[in-house]
């Protein structure tokens, strides 16, 4: 699925002529870099086939921005964390944004909603295999919450 969606976005920046370099490119992300965590730098971009160019100074701290306001809205740097939503609440509404796809004129939104509920308290390996169980001492319970996506997909925002 990854290697199709690679394929589509770089056809629609690249065009169909470039199809053998387009396979290429996303043989190179897809295999050779080992690492969803790998940063490609503008130089290492270029060097499997992208497209790159040099921004101005002025265009570079307008990406950065850009960047920054992405980190902000995904809360990249936040864990999902259910006891944290829910504070001292038994349940609470979600609504996460998980990615963006942007162009000159439309933005779309890929959206996790629903709400996030407390458990009874209880053996955390219900319904787990028995070679995966593990045991607690007694008197000792996990708590344990339900996430209950009520829609997970793509909306438009403008």
């Amino acid at each position: 699925q990854i290697r199709q969606l690679a394929h589509n976005l770089l056809e629609l920046h690249m065009g169909e002529a470039e199809n053998e370099k387009i396979d290429e490119i996303v043989a190179t992300l897809a295999e050779k870099l080992y690492s969803h965590g790998h940063m490609i730098s503008r130089r290492e971009a270029a060097q499997i086939g992208l497209k790159v160019a040099a921004p101005s100074p002025a265009l570079d701290r307008a990406m950065w921005s850009l960047f920054d306001a992405y980190v902000e809205d995904l809360n990249m740097f936040d864990p999902f964390n259910p006891d944290v939503i829910l504070g001292s609440a038994d349940s609470s509404p979600i609504l996460i944004e998980r990615a963006f796809i942007e162009s000159a004129s439309h933005t779309d939104v890929f959206i996790s909603e629903g709400s996030v509920r407390r458990l009874p308290a209880g053996p955390p390996t219900a319904g787990m295999p028995p070679s995966a169980r593990i045991q607690l001492p007694p008197g000792v319970t996990i708590p344990q919450v339900a996430v209950d996506l009520s829609f997970e997909g793509w909306r438009p925002v403008r």
